[in-house]
């Protein structure tokens, strides 16, 4: 979609009047085709069209193959995007989280512990926390990271979650260790 605002970019055409989230048409005449929107139709080159959909699926990739968990979310608190690391640490299909909205993905308890951030970040504040989420038979320990998206207004937030599961084990070996020598120490 990059690609496809450049390409509207130099053609002059106004971005502001493309919804890209609300494409809904695509008809391909020769080697153009005509992109159906809700507010107007635009002509792209095919060649053009494709490398931005090679652009998309490059940047998904890269998404996809990052250890850590990303989504984005709107303001009815509804999945738009997640890559595949969070749809596989729930053990959903992407279509099972993509239009939901948080608390049916996580589930009621882990979306109350998360509402306040999830509000302020909605509010326009900036959020990064610790918490502590069972799940599969063991409790996981994540931080989570919510980033307004902000054009005049808020529109969304881009969630950024790492699993420091492994982190808090050391940390907690480390402080036993530390405890048990100051024991032995006495």
């Amino acid at each position: 979609m990059t690609r496809l605002r450049n390409i509207i970019r130099h053609y002059r055409l106004s971005p502001s009047l493309i919804d890209f989230g609300n494409i809904r048409e695509m008809h391909n005449i020769s080697k153009t085709f005509i992109v159906k929107c809700s507010t107007m139709h635009v002509l792209v080159e095919k060649d053009e069209l494709e490398q931005a959909k090679g652009s998309e699926s490059l940047l998904r990739l890269l998404i996809d193959s990052l250890p850590a968990f990303i989504s984005y979310i709107d303001t009815d608190q509804r999945y738009v995007y997640a890559n595949a690391l969070y749809a596989a640490f729930f053990g959903r299909g992407l279509d099972e989280i993509v239009g939901h909205r948080i608390s049916e993905v996580l589930g009621d308890e882990a979306y109350q512990n998360a509402r306040m951030h999830i509000e302020a970040a909605l509010n326009g504040q900036r959020q990064s926390y610790e918490y502590a989420l069972p799940h599969a038979g063991k409790t996981h320990y994540l931080r989570a990271i919510y980033v307004p998206h902000v054009n005049g207004k808020v529109k969304g937030i881009f969630v950024l979650g790492i699993d420091i599961t492994e982190q808090k084990q050391l940390e907690r070996k480390l402080a036993d260790q530390i405890s048990g020598s100051t024991l032995n120490n006495c």
